[in-house]
């Protein structure tokens, strides 16, 4: 057979080679626009009053009160990469993308309430679930060692006040020892 006769060949089954080509570009278009199997766990961690005062220290003033600042705080280690590799060694998924693989956490407050929604997403049912689980032991020690380590920095700065309130107060009371004494000089 000649050139031009395989050509002939090929120009009266040219259908045969674009339905092909469209069958496979169609499936690949499917593939890539179809969404991987990715499992969604859900919890919900109740913050009480006490839980969300926080300790802030401004010069010398030590301010204790409520804020947004406390659930700015929790939502931004709850969304953290490092909550994520914390919970994935918890559970004894490691690995240098693990963050990818493992998709990742959203955590929400809905309204005002006191309620926070921890959800985690992964590829297997129960690696999610154990991964959500961790996660919200993980945030909640999180959350335990920085009030901690506030409260460690705020007693350490509250005894600095303390002792020198104290030695100011005997300082003091040796001065109105020192003035109500009867040996100073003009005194009836």
């Amino acid at each position: 057979m000649e050139f031009l006769e395989y050509y002939r060949v090929v120009r009266e089954r040219i259908w045969i080679v674009l339905v092909t080509t469209g069958v496979i570009l169609l499936m690949v278009i499917i593939y890539q626009l179809t969404p991987p199997s990715t499992y969604e766990a859900t919890g919900s961690l109740r913050v009480y009053e006490t839980a969300n005062q926080f300790v802030m220290q401004r010069a010398d003033t030590v301010i204790v009160g409520r804020s947004g600042l406390f659930w700015d705080t929790l939502l931004q280690i709850g969304r953290s990469r490092e909550l994520v590799r914390e919970a994935a060694a918890r559970i004894g998924i490691t690995g240098p993308d693990i963050v990818k693989r493992l998709k990742s956490f959203r955590v929400q407050r809905p309204s005002r309430s006191n309620i926070v929604n921890f959800t985690a997403f992964a590829d297997e049912p129960e690696k999610t679930l154990r991964l959500a689980r961790a996660g919200m032991e993980a945030l909640i020690e999180y959350w335990r060692q920085m009030r901690i380590s506030i409260a460690e920095e705020t007693r350490r700065t509250l005894s600095e006040h303390l002792q020198k309130a104290e030695k100011d107060l005997q300082d003091a009371e040796a001065e109105l020892k020192q003035f109500e004494s009867p040996e100073l000089p003009g005194t009836p």
